[in-house]
């Protein structure tokens, strides 16, 4: 608004200063109005350019980019995971509940592109994304069809305004974050679903990846020293989920939380999900049923529908459940397990102390 102020008051030097020429008669009145005439249509041309975003900055910095398309009765269920397989078939599991619209992981583009993210949208700031995005800012949607689908922008719209219920994955945001948000939108029907996993694990996972990312979201090589960074940031992380899912650090009102352990989902996940879909309401569509069937019993489908492609995620996932045990060294599990803070995680999730005799005695 600033900028369009000032060309306005450009304008209007300008054309003043016309004016004056003309009554000192130094121009023609018809040569003035003529330059006034097309002064006038230029600023008008170039003011609408200049919504359309079509100067260089954001292409959807248009005043109706700012357009929210709230749902007062949409149910809006955050679930919040790491970057694991069994992340990604929870997510789509229960985003196959019946009325659910599911969205996976929508602002991984401004991760993998935070200089566009940042262009388009004027930030990368996960909580204030989540902001726009569950209040079904035109913008973010504009943007996001832009890099993560096919569809056209209107039905965008209706899939996030007018589904039933907003089932929405993703990571690198904060439950605290997500109950000032709340907070702030106090009309929001706000649930939280956390996948916990053992904090030794989710190390053996960034060791085997051979990244991770630091505080400040960047990313790194992980070599023999770097689970003496990890490890602090981690614990801290987990630790202050733990309070909020505990019920010992005050949760925004009106917003509810729940949590299902990594490990349980590989053991059970229809039982697991069940749990879950109660939790938020929802019933399990056919497509549920058999996704869970064919992701816990993957033999059975194989044999009743032989040359058909399976996901054996699952299964690979439940044979390195405790793989953590082999990548990571006696000094790792020993820094996990001696945090206060990891040392909470892990009473909260029920995991078990790693007992190095039996190193000893093997």
């Amino acid at each position: 608004m600033g900028l369009h102020v000032f060309l306005l008051f450009f304008i209007a030097t300008v054309a003043s200063m016309f004016f004056l020429c003309y009554v000192r008669g130094g121009m023609e009145p018809i040569l003035v109005m003529v330059l006034i005439g097309g002064l006038g249509i230029t600023t008008l041309v170039f003011l609408s350019q200049l919504d359309a975003g079509e100067f260089g900055g954001s292409r959807y910095a248009g005043l109706k980019y700012d357009k929210l398309h709230l749902n007062f009765n949409q149910p809006k269920i955050l679930l919040l995971t790491g970057n694991t397989k069994l992340a990604r078939i929870v997510g789509e599991v229960l985003g196959s509940a019946s009325g659910a619209a599911y969205w996976d992981t929508p602002f991984q583009v401004c991760w993998d592109a935070p200089r566009s993210c940042s262009q388009e949208l004027g930030t990368t700031f996960a909580p204030k994304l989540l902001e726009s995005f569950l209040n079904c800012q035109l913008r973010y949607l504009a943007f996001y069809q832009e890099f993560n689908t096919k569809e056209d922008l209107d039905q965008l719209v209706k899939k996030c305004s007018q589904s039933t219920v907003m089932i929405v994955r993703t990571s690198r945001i904060k439950i605290q974050d997500v109950a000032l948000l709340k907070s702030e939108n106090p009309y929001w029907k706000m649930s939280i679903v956390y996948l916990l996993q053992d904090p030794r694990a989710r190390l053996a996972d960034m060791k085997a990846s051979a990244r991770f990312r630091n505080k400040a979201g960047a990313l790194k090589t992980f070599n023999k020293k770097s689970y003496q960074t990890v490890i602090p940031n981690l614990c801290s992380e987990l630790s202050e989920t733990v309070e909020y899912l505990s019920g010992h650090a005050r949760i925004a009102a009106g917003m509810k939380t729940h949590s299902l352990r990594h490990e349980d989902v590989l053991l059970d996940l229809d039982q697991e999900v069940r749990q879950v879909l109660r939790y938020i309401n929802l019933n399990m569509s056919k497509t549920t049923e058999n996704m869970i069937k064919k992701l816990e019993f993957p033999d059975e489908y194989l044999d009743q529908n032989p040359g058909k492609e399976i996901d054996l995620t699952m299964a690979e996932e439940l044979e390195n459940s405790e793989q953590w045990k082999t990548l990571l060294t006696r000094e790792e599990i020993q820094a996990v397990e001696t945090d206060f803070r990891c040392s909470k995680v892990m009473k909260f999730g029920g995991y078990e102390f790693y007992d190095f005799s039996l190193d000893e005695s093997s």
